[in-house]
């Protein structure tokens, strides 16, 4: 992944974080997450997961504000498939998957469902980060193409 293919300055800013972060590293450590530098402008935009059951599905471990407000729902502490009705469950495993597996980021796109509200699309980088020894947490920074949310800051 080149810094130039993300078009959001949020990822971007993200992503010189992580590479700076891992330095000569595979993969930066979990200890690494750094909430000040990463700021209070990207921070609302932040799911922190962890892999269970090696990678067969993921737990919420902190979800932003702004994610909460898209979803109508705070899912933290829960996981995925536990989460199934949501979003394309298979999709968003296989993204997961993908960057713990090549333990590289990940760009992508897709939408949330809600009864409630239209299709939210989004795009998605996500960065793994090591933990004990594994690549198992991961950093999911949203960029949403909706137009509205109120301001995070502050």
């Amino acid at each position: 992944m080149s810094i130039e293919e993300l078009k959001s300055q949020r990822h971007r800013r993200l992503y010189q974080l992580w590479l700076r972060w891992k330095g000569d590293k595979h993969v930066p450590q979990k200890s690494q997450i750094d909430p000040l530098e990463i700021g209070a402008e990207a921070l609302p935009y932040l799911a922190i997961l962890e892999a269970v059951n090696g990678g067969g599905d993921y737990r919420y471990r902190l979800v932003g504000t702004a994610l909460v407000y898209a979803i109508d729902k705070d899912f933290t502490g829960e996981t995925i498939e536990g989460f199934f009705g949501r979003h394309d469950e298979l999709f968003v495993l296989e993204g997961y998957e993908q960057a713990r597996t090549s333990q590289l980021p990940l760009l992508d796109v897709g939408d949330f469902r809600d009864k409630s509200r239209e299709f939210i699309s989004y795009q998605r980088l996500i960065l793994p980060f090591e933990l004990d020894g594994e690549t198992q947490i991961f950093l999911a920074c949203f960029d949403f193409d909706q137009i509205g949310f109120p301001s995070f800051i502050g």
